[in-house]
């Protein structure tokens, strides 16, 4: 049956159909990678393992231990520890949904680099770590004079 449209028209029909087929199975895979990234969970460990942190997709804190052992830290060496620790298990989630990500829309996606924005936490700050956790100008709770 021959086409009621001009050859050019209906090419631009058939365009714009395509166009839509394929914007519809994008956002069906949008709604199932969407759902499958609200169910990751990551942990991280510290190194010497009296922390453990679980967090969600989003790096929200879902799960949070200390063994005995973590309150023998100073609370500023505790605090660092629970960040770090947060820090790991946060960047492996980010990571994990990045990877879902590329493998459901390709590394090259537009889709992808909005979700790594989100996904992928920054980097943490360069830490000027000192062994001595004692409080220092500007640090800790308590003043001192120059």
């Amino acid at each position: 049956m021959e086409s009621p449209f001009d050859p050019q028209a209906a090419a631009a029909i058939d365009r714009i159909n395509a166009q839509i087929a394929a914007a519809q199975e994008h956002a069906e895979k949008a709604v199932a990678l969407r759902d499958r990234v609200e169910s990751i969970r990551e942990r991280a460990t510290s190194p010497d393992r009296e922390i453990s942190v679980e967090v969600d997709s989003l790096g929200r804190i879902t799960d949070l231990e200390l063994t005995e052992a973590a309150y023998a830290h100073t609370p500023a060496k505790l605090a660092k520890l629970i960040l770090a620790t947060f820090n790991d298990a946060h960047r492996i989630a980010g990571q994990t949904t990045i990877t879902m990500a590329e493998a459901t829309f390709g590394a090259e996606s537009e889709s992808v680099a909005a979700l790594r924005e989100t996904y992928l936490p920054p980097e943490p700050p360069e830490s000027d770590d000192k062994s001595d956790d004692s409080p220092t100008p500007g640090r800790g709770p308590i003043l001192t004079r120059r």
